[in-house]
């Protein structure tokens, strides 16, 4: 697509369960793609030279724009450990759960530095799980030696390090061997990571959706661009059931009753979509399938 055009997007949603805390409609940033989930592993510190234990580490990253509360999340799988109550990652920011606490708290400073946590990771590769206060797996991470995963990492000394913490955790090309001894605990992972422009908010928290919400099975062709929507109701964010607290004031109640609800809603990009990416977040309970053009881009559970 020629720079100077306009595209028209259409944003699809099927929201897959009930929403009870309600939808933060979607913030797009240019200089990523989507990820597993809003705090996700970024840095893993599994084999340090010598096979030092003391010297053993995960760093997660914050990808949203508010705080997190981590008090009774978990790493499971590979290592054990939970975050204590008043543990919160701030926005953007990043956290280290190490063997040794003590061996980073000079490094990573006071707040940033958990543990220890039970166990070791494995010098051969295995999962590591992140578990919220509820058990509901919020990002989770398959490392390895071998395939496509950098050898490195693998007792040379340096760490295994997510090239930018935006893309996702799962696919071994989006992680790469860390440029420093010892990797970068609590900080970025490379200078010259993936570049971002100024933060363009395309669909803020009011922005202003189409939806469904009688229980309605639609099938396939509402994703479509084409698809008439002018029947559906329509609101602004947040969505919300019940008379729980909400992270931003609840502007549209939705129907109780439905397993499933139906958003859509379009945005125009001026320029070159090839030369941006997108930062898809929002705050769901518990699951979503986003559509763009009648692709889907993110499951979300």
């Amino acid at each position: 697509m020629p720079p100077g055009c306009v595209l028209r997007d259409v944003m699809r949603m099927s929201w897959i369960t009930s929403l009870v805390a309600g939808l933060v409609p979607l913030l797009f940033l240019p200089g990523r793609v989507t990820a597993d989930s809003i705090v996700v592993f970024n840095e893993i510190h599994y084999h340090p030279a010598g096979s030092e234990p003391t010297r053993e580490w995960v760093e997660l990253y914050n990808q949203n724009v508010v705080d997190v509360d981590l008090s009774g999340w978990r790493l499971s799988n590979g290592i054990t450990f939970t975050f204590p109550p008043g543990s919160v990652i701030g926005a953007g920011g990043y956290v280290v759960v190490a063997i040794s606490p003590q061996t980073l708290l000079p490094l990573v400073g006071t707040g940033k530095v958990y543990g220890p946590f039970s166990g070791r990771l494995s010098n051969s590769g295995e999962t590591l799980e992140l578990r919220d206060l509820s058990n509901k797996l919020m990002d989770s991470v398959r490392y390895g030696v071998d395939g496509r995963w950098p050898v490195a990492p693998d007792g040379g000394g340096v760490s295994l390090a997510k090239r930018s913490p935006g893309l996702a955790s799962a696919p071994p090309d989006n992680w790469t061997a860390s440029e420093h001894p010892d990797g970068t605990p609590g900080t970025v992972n490379f200078s010259s990571a993936v570049k971002t422009g100024p933060a363009e908010e395309v669909l803020g928290l009011a922005y202003e959706w189409r939806f469904r919400d009688d229980g309605s099975d639609l099938g396939t062709a509402w994703r479509g661009a084409s698809f008439d929507d002018s029947a559906w109701g329509s609101g602004r964010g947040l969505f919300y059931l019940g008379s729980g607290p909400l992270p931003a004031p609840g502007n549209t109640p939705l129907a109780s009753g439905p397993n499933t609800y139906y958003f859509r809603t379009a945005f125009d990009v001026a320029g070159n979509p090839g030369q941006s990416a997108w930062l898809l977040r929002g705050v769901i309970d518990d699951g979503a399938v986003v559509y763009l053009n009648g692709v889907e881009t993110a499951r979300i559970h």
